[in-house]
């Protein structure tokens, strides 16, 4: 009986104990879980072993196993500033991973929490700033709120503490400030007059006078500092720009006194800080730029920029800011910007900056000299800048300015090749199948890269490349419809693209869209990146345009700018010499005429030829418009006064009009003898019907012959060395006439154009039925279609121009004729073959009209 009491007894003691150990696990258990403390152990060690192995897999991780840890933790905190602690701890682990959206939610957060948290105010400060002033404008906004949130939360002592307590990990960029309070009203300073520039907001005044009054403070409290002399200048510059808008010239005046007053203090406080140096004379070089006399004003700063340099020799800033001066100067100081470039790029080699410009300036080089090793030298340079640490993606603060500057890389190497492309298809030059296809090759892969950059097929940059791309291939159709979208979209939001531009006036220049081309050609010579300064030709390319359109004015300023700022070329003497010619404007023509020599030069005579010619057009007006007032007066029989003198200008007049003939006839004939090739076939026609004309039968058949013997194919030379055959042919009926034309184009060898040539000459003499038959042998088995695919396309071969040319008359005659089922037979060919550019809408649009 007492053992059984006894065993009670124990198994009561030891269910006690059980209980007791059971319920401590448990409280042991839900402490230590609801404890962030051994969260917190276990990230840090995570963190630990994170920093130091050096496999990247392990790495990650163990960045990851923290990353929940501190979160676990976070979720534990019972106090905001735990809470707080973690987040940095979370923002540690983000800015490794480089998930900086992460880290700004961390720093947004500990904000939230401790709006006066100075440490997380000022990484998101800086992240901001590093963004805009990277060119990411659209942060100035927000640059300028979060500083004044700053300034209104900082006590007076924090103000005078030294900004690089506060650094931030991650956005470790050099401030322009040393103490907290000059930093943060300078950085609202400037975002204020940066958004004042862009034109935000609608009170500039007041936005200026408030941005001068943020950087006169910093004056005030950091003395030495030239970040706040450089904005004062801007600010100070701006305003004065904008009184001056207004009609108060006197401010703009007193603003350049005030500015270079400014800046030149900030020399004598700083004067070992290249940036005040570079400031002053940079400031100097933009107002030089504004006045008329740029050129002259600019050229003076020289010794200046060149002293600058022999002070700090080994700053590649300063070598850089001598390289833009060069550049002011234009292309005869090219060398001297190249050289200085190359000079800063040697000494800051991880400059990804100098390394773009010394690409530009090497393909500039190029591209107005034609000096191809500048040109792969550029491409070296640009190609090796691809790999530079500031033109890789990255997802921080300087991830807007990486990104622009591979853009800008790839976009320029992608202007190399295709530009080789393009530039032989412009000038007629054979390149090779193979090298073409290596630079196709080469522009595909940036053009891909361009995309990958702006992420989007959409994104007008990328439907620009892909089009210009389309081009070099020889897709022209589909490369039109991608430039000029991109153009009209480029056009409705304000901005340009001046080889954008080019590239459409040039796609267009020999066309009959005079008009749009020199729309195009205005939009290329636009604002800065102008086309002309790297392609001078452009200028007369511009001006040949103009002198098509009737406008001689236009064409006369456009050779005269050329001409100063570059050089007088044979091609720019022939544009101003025609120009006077088509202005009627003889006299100056033969000045210049006689300013350009060399009588006996081919294109001297051609000159002349043309304005022989326009004084023959002339005279013979002026003898039509004197016969039609003769008879006039005679219908109206109007006593007619004066014909005293009335023969005698009729002699002087006919007399005139032979000799300019004669002078002609002798210039053809010359020019015959040195290139004949450039004597067209109206000169040989018009001299031809003037020695008929006056009865010297023997000197047109020469002429004739003379001719043929180069170009024995010419059906124009042939029909008239047929009506020189004839017994009196100056005496030839109209009926006679087209019969021999006719005989002369029935006798051509080539079916094609002998058919062509037949359906033209009867289209002309009003008989349809003749000529469509005659444009129908032309297009031969391109009228045949099978579900939707024509003969010609199905063996792959293209439409000739000829063809071209046939449907667009057979569809005329097809029209007047009402032949519906020829014209739906050819609005099919133009839908197919894309002949109106359209897609054959145009010929739709007629058919269905």
């Amino acid at each position: 009986m007492a053992k059984k009491r006894l065993n009670k007894k124990v198994a009561l003691v030891g269910s006690v104990i059980f209980v007791v150990l059971a319920v401590t696990f448990i409280w042991l258990f839900l402490y230590w879980g609801r404890s962030p403390e051994p969260f917190i152990k276990d990230g840090d060690a995570a963190m630990k072993a994170a920093s130091e192995t050096v496999d990247e897999q392990i790495q990650a991780e163990e960045y990851k196993k923290a990353e929940r840890n501190y979160q676990r933790a976070r979720s534990r905190a019972k106090t905001d500033s735990l809470k707080i602690e973690m987040l940095f701890k979370l923002a540690d682990v983000y800015l490794k991973t480089d998930k900086w959206n992460y880290v700004l939610g961390c720093w947004n957060k500990i904000i939230q929490l401790d709006p006066k948290n100075v440490k997380a105010r000022l990484g998101r400060l800086k992240y901001f700033y590093i963004m805009a002033d990277n060119g990411a404008r659209g942060y100035w906004q927000e640059v300028a709120s979060q500083a004044s949130e700053f300034i209104e939360i900082a006590d007076a002592n924090l103000l005078t503490e030294d900004i690089a307590k506060w650094e931030s990990l991650g956005v470790q960029e050099k401030a322009p400030a040393v103490r907290m309070g000059p930093y943060l009203y300078l950085l609202r300073g400037r975002a204020v007059l940066e958004m004042t520039k862009m034109g935000a907001g609608t009170d500039p005044d007041a936005s200026l006078s408030k941005a001068i009054d943020d950087l006169e403070k910093v004056r005030e409290l950091e003395p030495g500092n030239v970040e706040a002399y450089w904005y004062l200048a801007q600010a100070v510059i701006t305003k004065g720009e904008l009184l001056a808008s207004r009609g108060n010239l006197e401010e703009r005046k007193k603003a350049v006194d005030n500015v270079l007053e400014l800046l030149e203090q900030a020399v004598e406080v700083a004067g070992t800080d290249v940036k005040a140096h570079i400031n002053l004379l940079s400031m100097k070089l933009i107002l030089a730029r504004r006045e008329p006399d740029a050129l002259e004003r600019i050229q003076p700063l020289e010794p200046e920029y060149l002293s600058f340099v022999q002070k700090f020799a080994s700053s590649a800033e300063a070598y850089s800011a001598l390289s833009g001066f060069y550049q002011s100067l234009g292309h005869k100081s090219l060398d001297k910007a190249i050289a200085a470039i190359e000079k800063a790029v040697e000494l800051d080699s991880e400059n990804v900056t100098y390394a773009i410009i010394a690409a530009n300036l090497h393909y500039r080089r190029f591209s107005i000299y034609s000096q191809e090793p500048d040109l792969y030298k550029a491409i070296e340079i640009a190609g090796n800048a691809l790999t530079l640490p500031d033109a890789q993606e990255e997802s921080g603060p300087q991830r807007w300015a990486n990104k622009m500057n591979r853009a800008s890389l790839c976009v320029f190497l992608a202007n190399c090749y295709i530009g080789q492309v393009l530039e032989s298809q412009y000038e007629g030059i054979e390149i090779g199948s193979k090298r073409k296809q290596e630079l196709i090759s080469a522009a595909e892969q940036v053009v891909g890269e361009i995309e990958q950059i702006f992420g989007s097929g959409e994104e007008p940059r990328v439907v620009k490349w892909r089009g210009m791309l389309e081009l070099a291939r020889g897709d022209r159709s589909s490369a039109v419809r991608a430039l000029y979208a991109t153009y009209e979209q480029f056009k409705a939001s304000g901005r340009n693209d001046a080889q954008l531009s080019y590239t459409l006036a040039k796609i267009f220049e020999n066309t009959s869209e005079l008009g749009m081309v020199a729309e195009f050609f205005t939009s290329a010579m636009d604002g800065p990146g102008r086309i002309d300064d790297t392609k001078p030709e452009a200028l007369l390319d511009f001006a040949g345009v103009l002198l098509k359109l009737g406008n001689y004015g236009g064409v006369l300023n456009i050779v005269n700018f050329f001409e100063n700022k570059y050089w007088a070329t044979q091609r720019s003497q022939t544009f101003r010499i025609n120009a006077y010619i088509a202005a009627r404007q003889f006299d100056k023509a033969e000045e210049e005429l006689a300013k350009v020599g060399r009588p006996d030069d081919p294109n001297t005579i051609k000159l002349n030829l043309g304005l022989v010619q326009a004084k023959i057009r002339q005279v013979q007006r002026a003898v039509a418009q004197k016969q039609m007032k003769e008879n006039l007066g005679r219908a109206t029989g109007a006593e007619k006064k004066g014909m005293e003198g009335a023969e005698s200008v009729d002699e002087l007049m006919t007399s005139e009009l032979k000799g300019y003939n004669d002078t002609f006839a002798e210039l053809v004939e010359k020019l015959l003898l040195m290139e004949p090739n450039s004597v067209g076939e109206a000169s040989v026609v018009a001299v031809c019907n003037n020695y008929i004309k006056e009865g010297k039968l023997k000197q047109a058949e020469a002429i004739v012959n003379r001719v043929l013997e180069y170009f024995p194919d010419s059906t124009m030379l042939l029909f008239y060395k047929q009506i020189l055959s004839e017994p009196q042919p100056n005496k030839i009926s109209q009926q006679r006439r087209k019969e021999i034309e006719k005989q002369t184009l029935s006798n051509i060898s080539d079916p094609a154009v002998k058919a062509m040539s037949l359906g033209i000459f009867y289209q002309r003499n009003n008989e349809p039925n003749e000529a469509a038959e005659e444009f129908k042998k032309v297009l031969g088995s391109c009228l045949q279609a099978n579900d939707d695919v024509s003969t010609a396309e199905a063996e792959g071969e293209k439409m000739t121009d000829s063809q071209r040319l046939a449907v667009s008359y057979l569809f005329e005659i097809a029209l007047e004729t009402k032949d519906w089922q020829l014209v739906s037979t050819l609005v099919d060919i133009a839908r197919r073959e894309n002949l109106d550019d359209c897609e054959g809408k145009f010929f739709a649009a007629r058919f269905d009209a």
